[in-house]
């Protein structure tokens, strides 16, 4: 599930959005989740575990429900508007 996954990562402060899930239907709270994308530079031992040390040249938003683990791809504005309304 991505609340497990070290390279995903969870907005604690952005806003929720109250919806139902189309993978395992339930009436949740998708959360804000984002992952680093694109060309990256770190240390590659590190990043196995981690990706605290790579500088990447964007990032990929999802929301993400709790419960199933589902993932809808969203807008980087999508996101910013989460994270200024949290």
């Amino acid at each position: 599930m991505w609340f497990k996954s070290k390279q995903l990562h969870v907005d604690e402060k952005a806003a929720t959005v109250r919806r139902k899930c189309p993978q395992c239907s339930n009436e949740v709270d998708f959360r804000l989740v984002w992952n680093k994308a694109g060309l990256a530079i770190g240390v590659p031992v590190v990043s196995w575990f981690t990706d605290a040390a790579m500088i990447s040249t964007h990032n990929n938003y999802h929301l993400g429900c709790p419960v199933c683990g589902y993932l809808e791809k969203i807008t980087r504005a999508q996101a910013k508007a989460l994270r200024s309304t949290g």
